[in-house]
């Protein structure tokens, strides 16, 4: 029988790269991730980023790459930034020098969430916020609103739909003309507190078709309320 010799030094090789294959070893491979920043409130921001060679629609794909490559868990385990102002929910999915990428966090668009300044995107928000459509999923029967507008004003904007006594108004505005205005078109009326307290005769409840209020953005409270004619 014919015995063939393998040479114990090319055995050992390949079982050290076994080894190493199998346990933690870096690997190498291509990057390409995805971001898409969510605010809630209807609008997103998208951010593509490659790596070796750089590339992407972000600002500086090349110094970002850098800086993920001295600190990966920023990218594949990014940690939470919580502030007082509207935050975003972030996923990033694709693949980090050849390892697959799936993670998800909630921020405050700010250069203090690492993953934010690591990637350079902190001034690039508006750049890639992605056009909104008109929305036909909320409680109006057609929506507009202004990329950007806090998740907040939604169903506050409904809560007011409801005391005007028009919950599925035909169509709402929020953010044109100003951040914080809320525009209504429907079939509204509503009786003012004072002529309430007063007792006033009921021929002067506030009747219209068109309403439009404002909202404090720090105790989110309707500020102001008009009632009247249609505007275009």
């Amino acid at each position: 029988m014919k015995r063939t010799l393998i040479p114990v030094a090319l055995v050992g090789a390949a079982l050290l790269l076994a080894v190493l294959a199998g346990c933690g070893g870096h690997s190498s491979g291509p990057t390409s991730l995805k971001l898409i920043a969510d605010s809630g409130g209807g609008s997103k921001a998208v951010f593509h980023l490659r790596c070796d060679p750089a590339g992407g629609d972000i600002a500086h794909p090349a110094r970002a790459c850098a800086t993920l490559k001295e600190n990966p868990e920023a990218l594949l385990h990014p940690k939470p930034f919580l502030c007082l102002a509207g935050s975003w929910d972030i996923a990033i999915t694709g693949r980090f020098h050849g390892r697959a990428v799936n993670a998800k966090t909630n921020t405050c668009w700010t250069p203090q969430m690492e993953l934010i300044r690591r990637l350079g995107i902190a001034n690039q928000l508006k750049a890639h916020i992605v056009p909104f459509p008109v929305r036909r999923d909320l409680f109006a029967k057609v929506a507009e609103i202004r990329p950007g507008t806090p998740g907040w004003m939604i169903p506050l904007a409904q809560a007011e739909a409801r005391l005007l006594h028009d919950s599925r108004p035909d169509r709402m505005r929020i953010g044109f003309g100003s951040a914080n205005l809320v525009e209504l078109w429907g079939n509204f009326h509503c009786q003012n507190r004072l002529i309430v307290k007063n007792r006033r005769p009921p021929d002067q409840i506030r009747r219209g078709v068109y309403a439009r209020f404002t909202m404090d953005t720090k105790t989110r409270r309707v500020t102001s309320l008009w009632i009247g004619r249609a505007l275009p």
